[in-house]
């Protein structure tokens, strides 16, 4: 059976919450702002094709799955 590929939409706020993260890590490393960018992109190109990755977000109301966070690279 082929996995069925979705499609993953990005509102305003995802797409500039993604490039602020990514232009931050940029300040400190210019190699560690690719490598953080390349792995999310990974992880949501999965999502398209395996979307219980994750887990539910409680933060969003009413959310009956359609929602899912995944957590890859956690400052301490």
């Amino acid at each position: 059976m082929v996995p069925v590929r979705r499609k993953i939409n990005w509102d305003k706020a995802a797409v500039s919450g993604f490039k602020a993260a990514i232009k931050y890590i940029r300040k400190d490393s210019d190699q560690n702002a690719e490598k953080a960018k390349k792995d999310i992109l990974f992880k949501i190109g999965q999502m398209a094709t395996c979307p219980e990755l994750g887990r539910p977000d409680k933060n969003k109301l009413n959310n009956i799955d359609n929602y899912r966070v995944v957590e890859l690279h956690q400052s301490i």
